[in-house]
């Protein structure tokens, strides 16, 4: 819920899914065909699951545990019909994706400062030097002039200050 929320920005994201799944305790969703899906009551802040009988998904619900032919039964999805998240390499992209040819994305909050990084003004303003520095060596290799030779080896400095 707080990694979804981190992600999303939004409390509610839950609704952004047509089905919720948490607690899915993989490989065994994958393998164990009678384990069934618990809706969980998420709205008085506790996580108790409801021992009833799911018998369809609804939006805006979270569900616990199942597996994967009940979940199929329920839904009718397949293949790339189904987007499913989660947080480790192998078990939640891998698996999904090679045995299920389901989508899948990754929650890796390690990469939340890479994307800051990438997104910065800081490191846009470096790019656009860099590539104004290659277009300047681009036009001016040729020449053979003394001082455009000097100019150049000044921008090498500048360009290997900015790649670090």
């Amino acid at each position: 819920d707080e990694g979804m929320k981190h992600l999303t920005k939004m409390t509610d994201w839950v609704n952004l899914f047509d089905v919720v799944i948490v607690q899915a305790r993989k490989p065994n969703f994958y393998f164990d065909t009678y384990r069934p899906f618990r809706l969980l009551d998420l709205k008085n802040g506790t996580s108790v699951p409801n021992w009833v009988k799911v018998s369809e998904f609804t939006k805006g619900h979270v569900y616990q545990q199942g597996n994967i032919v009940e979940f199929v039964k329920l839904t009718g999805w397949i293949g790339s019909r189904v987007l499913y998240m989660g947080d480790h390499v192998y078990s939640d992209l891998a698996d999904p994706t090679l045995k299920h040819g389901w989508k899948t994305g990754a929650i890796i909050p390690e990469l939340e400062s890479e994307v800051e990084r990438i997104d910065s003004e800081e490191l846009k303003e470096c790019l656009s030097q860099l590539l104004a520095i290659e277009g300047l060596f681009s036009t001016c290799q040729r020449s053979s002039d003394t001082e455009v030779r000097k100019i150049m080896e000044q921008w090498k400095l500048l360009r290997r200050e900015l790649r670090l």
